[in-house]
C-alpha cells in the first residue's frame, strides 16, 4: 500500500466516529424520599454527553408546581431548590415560571462547555402532593419529567419512605404524557427501601413514573383548613 494512502484510510475511519456523537442523557438517577411532614426530599443526578448543540453551557430541568382541580381551582406546589452542582463542584442556576410549573436554568451565560461527560446534581425539597386513601397513603412521581429533547439511556428512581412502611403496591410508567408503558423492573425491595430502573432508552419526550403505597398512619396528613 502507498504510504500516502495509510493517513487517508485512518482519517476516513475517524470521520464516521466523530459525525456519530450525540447528546444524550447516558443516566438519570433519581432518589425520593418521603417525610413524616408529608414533603419529599429529591435528588436527582444526570449524566450528559455535551456535544456543543444543545447543551452549550449547561441544561434545564422544567418541574410542574401548579395543578388543576377543576371548577377554576388551582393547587400549588412550595418547592425549594436547596443545591445544584455540576460534577461535584456548586453550579450556578436561576429559575423562571413556565407554565404550569419552574425552569431551573443550569450553568452560566459567560462558560461554554466543552464537548464531553458531565453530572449534574439537583437536591430540593418540594409539597410531594401524597394521595390519602382510607387505610394507605400513595407518592405518584414523575421521577424523570418528559421535557427532555433527548433520549434517556438508563433512567432508575430509589424510594425510600418513613421508617417502619410496609411497601404495598408497586407500579411504574414509562412512555409520553399519558402513557402506561411498562419497560421497567424492579431491582430491590428491602424494608421502606424499593429500587425501580427503565428496561429500555426513553425517546426525547418520554419519561419514567413511579407509584407506591404503604399503610397509613406513617405521614402527617392536611386538615381540614390546608385542605380547602
Amino acid at each position: 500500500m502507498p504510504g500516502w494512502l495509510k493517513p487517508l484510510l485512518l482519517l476516513c475511519c475517524l470521520l464516521p466516529a466523530t459525525g456519530w456523537a450525540e447528546e444524550v442523557i447516558e443516566a438519570y438517577t433519581v432518589g425520593l424520599q418521603v417525610e413524616r411532614d408529608g414533603y419529599l426530599q429529591v435528588v436527582e443526578r444526570i449524566t450528559v454527553q455535551a456535544e456543543g448543540e444543545q447543551i452549550r453551557r449547561g441544561i434545564y430541568r422544567d418541574i410542574p408546581t401548579r395543578y388543576s382541580l377543576g371548577n377554576g381551582l388551582e393547587r400549588r406546589t412550595p418547592i425549594q431548590m436547596l443545591e445544584v452542582t455540576r460534577d461535584g463542584q456548586g453550579e450556578p442556576f436561576h429559575s423562571e415560571a413556565l407554565g404550569a410549573g419552574i425552569r431551573y436554568y443550569l450553568g452560566s451565560a459567560n462558560h461554554e462547555l466543552e464537548p464531553g461527560r458531565y453530572t449534574y446534581q439537583l437536591r430540593y425539597r418540594i409539597d410531594a402532593q401524597l394521595l390519602h386513601r382510607e387505610g394507605e397513603d400513595e407518592l405518584y412521581w414523575n421521577a424523570t419529567g418528559n421535557g427532555w429533547s433527548f433520549p434517556i439511556q438508563a433512567a432508575s428512581v430509589q424510594v425510600q419512605l418513613p421508617e417502619g412502611a410496609r411497601i404495598g403496591d408497586v407500579m411504574g410508567y414509562t412512555g409520553y404524557g399519558g402513557d402506561s408503558g411498562s419497560d421497567y423492573r424492579e431491582e430491590r425491595r428491602e424494608g421502606n427501601r424499593l429500587v425501580l430502573r427503565t428496561t429500555r432508552v426513553l425517546q426525547p419526550g418520554e419519561g419514567f413514573t413511579v407509584a407506591v403505597d404503604w399503610q397509613a398512619g406513617l405521614v402527617e396528613r392536611p386538615g381540614m383548613g390546608q385542605r380547602i
